[in-house]
């Protein structure tokens, strides 16, 4: 993580798109899905720029207030995720097996949970579980 956070603070720092520094992030970024890095670089800019990041109700990943230092800082950096998400990308419909449904619905039925408890456990499910 401490190699990440001087990869991270390089970037940010130079202002600039230096061959050298895209490179090592992009090393750096290969092996971390980007929901995961997008998160970790946000708590590091987040430090430097003394603000906090928040999760972003459109997308669902840490992010800045627009048109702020640290959000400019964390969308430059993340545009050299490899695998970043493109907004022209259509993704074919997901489909969920019947079967698999079944099986949460009836553990969750048989639980008796109450609403509170089942948006709880919802939002405990997105916030620990990650997509690649």
């Amino acid at each position: 993580m401490s190699n990440r956070k001087s990869i991270v603070l390089a970037f940010v720092a130079t202002k600039q798109a230096h061959t050298d520094a895209i490179a090592a992030l992009v090393a750096d970024m290969k092996g971390t899905p980007y929901i995961k890095y997008r998160a970790e670089a946000a708590a590091i800019i987040g430090v430097k720029y003394s603000v906090d990041p928040h999760v972003s109700q459109l997308k669902k990943w840490m992010t800045f207030e627009k048109d702020t230092a640290a959000e400019q800082a964390l969308s430059a950096l993340m545009k050299h995720h490899p695998k970043r998400p493109t907004s022209g990308s259509t993704a074919p419909a997901a489909t969920l097996p019947k079967a698999t449904f079944k099986a949460v619905q009836t553990t969750i039925i048989e639980a008796e949970l109450t609403k509170a408890q089942f948006d709880l456990l919802i939002s405990e499910l997105r916030a620990t579980i990650q997509f690649v």
